[in-house]
């Protein structure tokens, strides 16, 4: 096989995506089986949405999608997108045959990509899209794909499978460099193995005349729990094909089924799109012929690792009062045991602290019982060690070389609230993002005292400072000359209100220290994050969050303002322009002042909300942000 075909095939699964990734884009009934009634039961990984259509009208009626179509931003707008046509143009084209301007009548229907488990061979990939009734180039991507591999060398046949026509790449005999492809019922399907579209047009055609049809691409909880008559699993299998799946559907994947059922409510409206995966079988999957992960993954069961059955998420953008509405679910096995026990949230406060200043991009919140989880991963280190190896670690490496007791200094000390700030520093610079975190404490003229023991043991690396009536200590670091002046960080350790302070910059703790004092705006007191609380407590009545997540995307918008507006920022473009279209784009507008004043992109800019709680089945999170009536300017 030419060395030449050999590297071109290896990228073959990315460029058949790549195209026919662009091929969606509204059908609201399939005349067919959803993907999750069309894939095996043993899929590891599923991302789909019912309809690229619908996915991308709502997104287009999202703030962002509303705001790229404000008149003042329009220049902007159509130069990044003529950068866009041109990178394109210049890197896509020639492969797929199908010109930036013939991307826009692309078709409107479901598409999916998933990884399947094989029994003898790596997982396979899979694509599926929908061209639903309008015109599509999607024949034409597809046959210049397929004549480029031919030039290579690729060896191209045709089969039939299960009365259907199959289009079939190999790279001689080697299983997992296969392709294969169908079109049905204006659908086009492609797998890295043949076996797997068996699989598939076997649950097609035994979805019957219709029987399946009529079900709503939407239905997607009525999907996964209708019965299915797909293949049973003592089918007898054609002579030349090894069996390779049980027979049975994704929509029949117990894992699969309870995911999707707490990701979507009776109540939600229908997801744009759906995330499925099993990540402990993808790495079982892809390590199987790798002896060192092999003698891991056999420790797997006794760590309790195999106890995350799936992850799982869904997520539906501008409908009702939502701009954008998630869910997660961890799926994990109950009872719960080994690793999964060290996660140890708990319900709890999530007020947030008075410290809180209101200007800040991100605030987490979380309940941790800290004492659970060390002795859960000392009952596991012993195990696979000896009796009070982990005791001896902490012994020589932390207490006897900090001079404390951790154990009791520490870990005992420890009240389970944490809290994570992340802000920008003033004036932007590149560097300026920083993360301050906070450890509530159970006694802070202990965790004083332990702070003072572990300082003394490194004299020369702080300075001691004070910012009111807080006395911190800011870590001395030699930054290279060439970061002296854009430092990564300014760090500093502290104790404060009953909280420990770690943290990447002392101004954005003295900054904390002014919204405790009152001279600085507090978290807590803006309207906007008490109606997200009250919309909070409606999403999960009668739930004690262990995790609050929130976050103003404004401030980062902030932060990127202000630096492509800077000078030095437009010095930088105009010095790399040559040869990236991007940043020629970008740099002729902002040297042609296209960019509105910051005010006019932040009206679009609306804070978002998350929380994580705890359930019989795992843990599980909601997120959303609520829709603002902001129209674009005249």
């Amino acid at each position: 096989m030419p060395a030449k075909f050999s590297r071109q095939f290896s990228s073959i699964n990315a460029a058949i995506c790549a195209g026919i990734l662009l091929l969606a884009a509204s059908a609201p009934v399939l005349a067919r089986p959803s993907a999750m009634k069309l894939l095996p039961e043993e899929t590891l990984l599923l991302v789909r949405t019912p309809s690229v259509g619908d996915l991308l009208d709502r997104l287009r009626e999202t703030a962002t999608g509303r705001m790229v179509r404000d008149p003042q931003l329009a220049p902007l707008v159509e130069r990044l997108y003529g950068g866009a046509g041109d990178l394109y143009s210049e890197k896509v084209a020639e492969w797929l045959g199908v010109s930036w301007e013939e991307l826009k009548d692309l078709p409107r229907a479901e598409v999916a990509f998933a990884i399947v488990a094989r029994r003898d061979y790596k997982p396979a990939f899979v694509l599926l899209v929908d061209q639903g009734d309008a015109p599509s180039v999607a024949k034409r991507m597809l046959d210049s794909v397929l004549e480029r591999i031919k030039e290579d060398g690729g060896e191209t046949t045709t089969e039939t499978i299960e009365g259907v026509e199959v289009t079939v790449v190999r790279e001689g005999d080697n299983q997992d460099h296969t392709v294969g492809i169908f079109e049905r019922e204006n659908t086009i399907v492609a797998a890295t193995d043949p076996g797997l579209l068996r699989e598939i047009l076997q649950h097609w055609n035994a979805s019957g005349d219709g029987e399946l049809a009529s079900a709503s691409v939407d239905e997607v909880e009525a999907e996964t729990t209708e019965a299915t008559n797909s293949a049973s699993p003592d089918k007898e299998p054609a002579a030349d094909q090894t069996p390779q799946y049980s027979g049975r559907t994704l929509a029949e994947n117990n894992e699969f089924v309870t995911i999707l059922r707490h990701c979507r409510r009776a109540h939600d409206p229908p997801p744009n799109i759906i995330f499925y995966v099993d990540p402990i079988g993808l790495i079982r999957q892809f390590n199987r012929d790798n002896a060192g992960m092999s003698v891991a993954m056999a420790t797997f069961p006794a760590l309790g690792i195999d106890g995350l059955a799936g992850i799982g998420a869904t997520m539906t953008f501008s409908t009702g009062r939502y701009d954008g509405l998630s869910h997660l679910h961890v799926l994990l096995d109950n009872p719960r045991s080994g690793v999964m026990q060290v996660i140890a949230f708990e319900p709890g406060d999530t007020t947030p602290e008075p410290w809180v200043f209101a200007d800040l991009e991100t605030y987490f919140t979380w309940n941790w019982n800290v004492r659970t989880s060390f002795n859960t991963i000392r009952s596991l280190v012993d195990r696979f060690q000896y009796e009070g190896a982990t005791d001896k670690f902490v012994a020589e490496h932390l207490s006897e070389e900090w001079g404390i007791n951790f154990e009791t200094d520490v870990i005992d000390n420890v009240a389970g609230r944490f809290s994570w700030m992340i802000g920008y520093e003033k004036p932007a610079r590149f560097r300026g993002q920083q993360s301050t975190i906070a450890l509530k404490v159970g006694d802070q003229a202990a965790a004083e005292k332990t702070l003072a023991t572990i300082l003394a043991k490194f004299p020369e690396r702080t300075e001691e400072r004070k910012f009111g009536d807080v006395t911190y200590h800011a870590f001395v670091i030699d930054w290279p000359e060439e970061l002296r002046d854009d430092p990564p960080s300014t760090p500093f350790v502290a104790v404060m209100d009953g909280y420990l302070f770690l943290g990447g910059s002392c101004q954005l703790f003295e900054q904390a220290i002014a919204a405790r004092d009152g001279t600085v705006d507090r978290l807590a007191d803006v309207p906007a994050y008490q109606q997200l609380a009250v919309e909070v407590e409606q999403e999960a009545p009668g739930v004690t969050p262990a995790v609050w997540m929130y976050n103003r995307p404004e401030e980062s918008l902030r932060q990127w303002y202000d630096l492509l507006t800077s000078e030095k920022t437009k010095e930088y473009l105009a010095e790399h322009a040559e040869g990236n279209p991007f940043f020629a784009a970008l740099s002729e507008s902002l040297a042609a002042n296209e960019l509105p004043p910051f005010d006019v992109i932040a009206g679009y800019m609306t804070p978002s909300v998350g929380v994580i709680y705890d359930t019989d089945t795992g843990f599980h999170g909601i997120s959303f942000t609520l829709r603002e009536e902001t129209e674009p300017t005249p």
